[in-house]
């Protein structure tokens, strides 16, 4: 993390800081207060129960419009939506350091599947609401097997969360 600090730039490697702007005679400058992890957790829990209340809210909002429509593909995206910020959100907790080292393997083997996985559902839902198009590929067990798996939403919050992971962790073995 770099913080401009009056026209000069600061790395702060992998502490956490808030910033506070502050005006003085020479101009405006960022202040940076170092934060306890424990404040940091707070903070997290605080974020945490706020995205919950904004998340229902958008959830009884789609259950309305698909009992307006008698469509059911507002709740499945909106459902879709909540679980990949979830993971996203819960990933916050697991990024030690926020610079970019990409990590191949966990976002082509994790990441990406699972995303995939948790799209199928929605998608066949939006296309084909009568005729599913996948339960014309797969054998019905199958279709059944993922209708599971996005009916978990496991798929979704795995994804957000390794998503972000596999962005700023980097690989292992060049650590």
């Amino acid at each position: 993390m770099t913080i401009l600090r009056n026209g000069k730039y600061i790395n702060s490697g992998t502490y956490l800081y808030l910033l506070t702007y502050k005006k003085s005679k020479g101009g405006t400058y960022v202040r940076k207060t170092k934060l306890s992890p424990y404040q940091w957790k707070i903070l997290w829990v605080i974020g945490l129960v706020i995205l919950s209340f904004i998340c229902f809210d958008y959830q009884e909002h789609a259950q309305q419009t698909s009992k307006e429509t008698f469509t059911i593909t507002p709740i499945l995206w909106i459902n879709l939506i909540i679980t990949i910020l979830f993971g996203l959100y819960f990933s916050l907790l697991f990024v030690r350091k926020w610079s970019i080292q990409l990590n191949p393997s966990l976002l082509f083997c994790v990441a990406v599947p699972c995303l995939l996985l948790s799209f199928l559902y929605p998608l066949d839902a939006t296309i084909e609401p009568i005729n599913h198009f996948l339960a014309g590929i797969f054998s019905p067990s199958i279709y059944q097997w993922l209708l599971k798996i996005y009916a978990m939403n496991a798929a979704g919050i795995v994804g957000g969360m390794t998503l972000i992971l596999s962005i700023f962790s980097g690989d292992r073995e060049k650590q």
